[in-house]
C-alpha cells in the first residue's frame, strides 16, 4: 500500500497549480465575475452576454446538493423529503484574502444586495425566494436566485445548480413536472460555453446515468463534461464493483474528454446528526484511501477527494474562460457598434449635443438638419435615393407601383355593372320616351343620360385613392422624419405639421382637379371621338374589322351565323344577372353583324334597328363602347393628376428654402420664439437616449476589464 502522506487530510481548498500559472488562471476567473457584476447592475441588459459558467446536473438523490455544499465548505442549501430545488441558485465564489465568510443574495429587478452571515439564514431567504418564484406547489422557474459567497479559502467558481432530474412523479406531483425539469435543464446546459458537472452516485450503473445522457444530448463528443462520482463509500462490496468504479475513473467505462472524480459527502445520518462538512472532508481523503488500497496510483489520487475537484473545476473554468475571451470581448464590441447605429437612428450625436446653449449654433444645427431631410425627402420621392439607403425600394417607386394598382383597382369596381339590371333600365328609359320624342332623336338623349351617370360612378372610388395614397405618403414621410428628427422632437413635430399641412392642401387640389376632369366628360358627349365613331362604324357593317381599332372585340364574334353563340339571332340572346366588368359584357354583345336588314332609308349615317328589343341593344352596346373610352382616359389622367399633386409638388416643395424659411425665418414674427426650444428632446426620448449610453457606458467598462492584463480586483 502506498504511504498516507499521498492523502494527507486538506484543511482548505486553497490549491498548489503544477503548472504555475495560478496567477493568471485567478485573473482571468476574477474578470470574468467582475464583468458578470457589470452586467447584473445594468439596468438595461440589451445583450445577451454569452459568459462560462459551470451547470451542476444529477438526479435527485445523487447527492448533487451535499457537493456544491462540500465545494464552498458550509451547509446553507434547503433539504426535505419533496423537491426543494425548483429555480435555478447561481452560486458565485469569490476568494478574498484576509475577508470575512459572507453571503450576498443579488436582486434580479433592483440589483440590491442583501448580506446574511449565518447559513441559517442563507437556507431560509433560497425557501422563501423560490416559493416567490416557482408558485404553485411542485412547479419550476427558470427565474435564477442569484447568491454570492465570498471568503478566504473557496475557489473563485460560477456553479449554477439546477432542480434534479427526477424519473418518476410521487406525491401528487403534476405528471408534466419531469419535462419541465428537463427543459430548464437542456436550456443551461445547451450553451456551448457552459461546462457541465455530472453528478452520479457511484453505488448505481454509470451505464444508466440521466445527468450523463442528458449532458450527452447537448455535448456529443463529451468535450465540456465533466464527471462525479458520489457516495464512494456506499458502493457494495467486491472486487467486480471496485473494478467498475475504478474503470470509470480511469475514463475506460465512459469516456468524456475532462474525465471523472471520486468524492464523499456527508452521508445521512451525519447530515442528521449535523456533522461539520470541514470535519467530513478532513476525513474523506483517508476514507477514499481505504476503499482504493493499492489500486490508488498518482494518477487517481489527483482525482478524488472535493480538494482535488474544485481545484480541477477552478483550472478547466479559467481554460474555459480563456478560450471564449476574444468572443466575449467581439460580442462586447459588437454591442457597442449596434447601440451606435440606434443612437444615430435617434439622431443623437456627441457633438452636436455639447452646447445646445447658443442660438447661433442651434439655429445653424436646425438648418443643417431640415436641409438633411429635405434632401432625404428629394432623393426618395424622386426615386434617387441610392445616396440615402440601399435596403428599401424608393418612396416614389412604392408610390408609383401602389396607385396603378388602385387607380386600376378602382376603375374596375366603378364599372362593374349588373348585365341584366342595365338592360331593364334601357328598356324601361327607351319605353318611357317612346311618346315623346321621335325614335331618331331619343336614342342620342338617352345616351348622354346613361355616359352622364356611369361616368359618375368614377368619382368616389378615385377620391378614395387620392386619400389612400395621401395616407401612405404621410406614413412614409414620417418615417424619414423619425430617422433624421427623432432626437429633436419639437422640431421633428413641427417639420411634420408643416409638411402634412402641405400634402393636405396638395391633397385638396388633387381631389378638386379629378372632380373637375370628370364634371367635363359628363358635360359634353363627344359622339365624333374618332375611337367613337371607329365603333358605331363597325357596328353599322361601314368599317372592316381588319383595319378599324376595334378589331379585338370583332374577332371574338362567331364567324358562323348558324352557330349557336351567335348573336345574329337576338331572340336567344341571355343577359348575366351577376356584375361583371365592362369589357365582358362589351365583348360579350359580339353585335358586329347586321341586327336587321330593316334600316331607315334615306339616312346613311343613322342605322337603327326596328324592333325594340334589339333597339335595348343597339344603344346599350354604344354607351358601353363610349364608356370603354372614358375608363381609359380616366385611367391615364389620374395616374398623372395623383402622381404631379402627391409627388413632383411635394419634391419641389422640398427642393425650395419654403421648410427652413416658414421654421427659422417666421420666427420674427412671433416674439415668444425661441429657436433653442427646436432642440429640446422629449422626456422618452431623452430617457431612451440617456439608457443606451448607460448601456454603452457599461459595456465600454466591460471591455477595459477584458482587456486588461493583469485583473486583481
Amino acid at each position: 500500500m502506498l504511504k498516507d502522506s499521498r492523502m494527507a487530510p486538506s484543511q482548505t481548498t486553497t490549491m498548489e497549480f503544477e503548472d504555475g500559472d495560478k496567477g493568471s488562471m485567478i485573473s482571468l476567473v476574477k474578470k470574468i465575475q467582475m464583468v458578470a457584476q457589470l452586467v447584473s447592475n445594468s439596468p438595461n441588459k440589451k445583450i445577451d452576454w454569452k459568459f462560462p459558467q459551470i451547470v451542476v446536473l444529477g438526479s435527485q438523490s445523487s447527492g448533487k446538493s451535499s457537493v456544491l455544499e462540500s465545494i464552498v465548505g458550509l451547509e446553507f442549501l434547503p433539504r426535505g423529503a419533496d423537491m426543494v430545488t425548483r429555480c435555478p441558485l447561481v452560486l458565485n465564489l469569490r476568494n478574498v484574502p484576509g475577508s470575512q465568510r459572507f453571503f450576498e443574495f443579488v436582486d434580479t429587478n433592483t440589483q440590491k444586495t442583501t448580506r446574511f452571515e449565518n447559513p441559517v439564514d442563507v437556507t431560509r431567504e433560497i425557501e422563501r425566494q423560490t416559493q416567490m418564484i416557482a408558485t404553485g406547489f411542485k412547479t419550476v422557474s427558470n427565474q435564477k436566485i442569484i447568491l454570492n459567497y465570498t471568503a478566504p479559502d473557496v475557489v473563485n467558481l460560477q456553479l449554477v445548480d439546477l432542480p434534479g432530474i427526477i424519473m418518476n412523479t410521487v406525491h401528487n406531483q403534476p405528471e408534466n413536472v419531469k419535462q419541465e425539469i428537463r427543459d430548464l435543464v437542456m436550456e443551461f446546459i445547451s450553451e456551448e460555453n457552459t461546462l457541465i458537472l455530472a453528478i452520479q452516485a457511484a453505488n448505481e450503473e454509470i451505464a444508466n446515468s440521466v445527468a450523463l445522457d442528458l449532458a450527452k444530448t447537448v455535448d456529443p463528443e463529451r468535450k465540456r463534461t465533466i464527471g462525479v462520482l458520489t457516495k464512494m463509500d456506499l458502493i457494495p462490496p467486491g472486487r467486480e464493483t471496485l473494478n467498475n468504479v475504478l474503470n470509470t475513473l480511469r475514463n475506460k467505462e465512459v469516456y468524456i474528454d475532462r474525465g471523472f472524480f471520486a468524492v464523499i459527502n456527508r452521508n445521512q445520518k451525519e447530515i442528521e446528526d449535523k456533522v461539520p462538512i470541514s470535519e467530513v472532508r478532513d476525513r474523506e481523503r483517508k476514507r477514499l484511501l481505504e476503499i482504493f488500497g493499492d489500486e490508488l496510483d498518482k494518477t487517481l489520487t489527483l482525482r478524488c477527494g472535493i480538494a482535488s475537484l474544485s481545484h480541477n473545476l477552478f483550472k478547466e473554468f479559467a481554460k474555459t474562460i480563456e478560450q471564449q475571451l476574444p468572443e466575449i470581448k467581439n460580442q462586447g464590441k459588437n454591442s457597442i457598434l449596434k447601440l451606435d447605429r440606434e443612437l444615430k437612428f435617434l439622431g443623437y450625436s456627441a457633438k452636436e449635443m455639447e452646447d445646445m446653449s447658443d442660438s447661433v449654433r442651434v439655429g445653424k444645427l436646425v438648418m443643417e438638419k431640415i436641409t438633411e431631410y429635405n434632401k432625404r425627402i428629394r432623393f426618395s420621392l424622386g426615386g434617387n435615393s441610392i445616396h440615402v439607403m440601399n435596403n428599401k425600394t424608393d418612396t416614389g417607386k412604392q408610390f408609383l407601383d401602389l396607385v396603378k394598382t388602385k387607380i386600376d383597382d378602382a376603375c374596375d369596381l366603378a364599372l362593374t355593372i349588373n348585365e341584366k339590371e342595365l338592360l331593364d333600365q334601357m328598356e324601361h328609359s327607351l319605353a318611357n320616351m317612346d311618346a315623346a320624342y321621335d325614335s331618331i332623336i331619343f336614342n342620342e338623349l338617352i345616351f348622354k343620360k346613361y355616359i352622364f351617370e356611369l361616368t359618375g360612378k368614377f368619382i368616389d372610388p378615385i377620391l378614395i385613392v387620392i386619400d389612400e395614397m395621401t395616407s401612405f405618403l404621410e406614413v412614409e414621410i414620417e418615417q424619414h422624419s423619425n430617422e433624421i428628427l427623432s432626437a429633436f422632437p419639437v422640431l421633428r413635430g413641427k417639420v411634420s405639421f408643416l409638411v402634412n399641412r402641405k400634402i393636405d392642401e396638395m391633397k385638396n387640389s388633387c381631389r378638386n382637379d379629378n372632380e373637375r376632369h370628370l364634371a367635363v366628360h359628363r358635360n359634353l358627349v363627344n359622339l365624333r371621338h374618332p375611337d367613337f365613331l371607329d365603333f358605331k362604324k363597325l357596328v353599322d357593317g361601314q368599317s372592316s374589322s381588319d383595319d378599324n381599332p376595334f378589331r379585338q372585340l370583332a374577332a371574338d364574334t362567331p364567324s358562323d351565323p348558324n352557330s349557336e353563340e351567335s348573336t345574329t339571332d337576338l331572340e336567344n340572346y341571355k343577359p348575366d344577372e351577376e356584375p361583371q366588368s365592362l369589357k365582358k359584357i362589351l365583348s360579350k354583345f359580339n353585335l358586329f353583324k347586321k341586327m336587321q336588314s330593316n334600316r331607315i332609308p334615306g339616312i346613311a349615317s343613322i342605322s337603327i334597328p326596328t324592333e325594340k328589343k334589339h333597339m335595348v341593344l343597339y344603344v346599350t352596346q354604344f354607351v358601353l363602347s363610349y364608356m370603354n373610352i372614358i375608363d381609359k382616359i380616366v385611367r391615364d389622367y389620374v395616374l398623372k393628376s395623383v402622381h404631379y399633386h402627391l409627388i413632383n409638388l411635394l419634391v419641389e416643395y422640398h427642393d425650395s428654402p419654403a421648410l427652413i424659411f416658414e421654421i427659422i425665418e417666421n420666427r420674427k414674427l412671433d416674439e415668444h420664439f425661441d429657436v433653442l426650444t427646436l432642440v429640446e428632446p422629449d422626456q422618452e426620448n431623452k430617457r431612451r437616449i440617456e439608457n443606451l449610453l448607460s448601456e454603452k457606458e457599461n459595456i465600454e467598462n466591460i471591455l477595459q476589464v477584458l482587456e486588461t492584463e493583469h485583473f486583481n480586483s
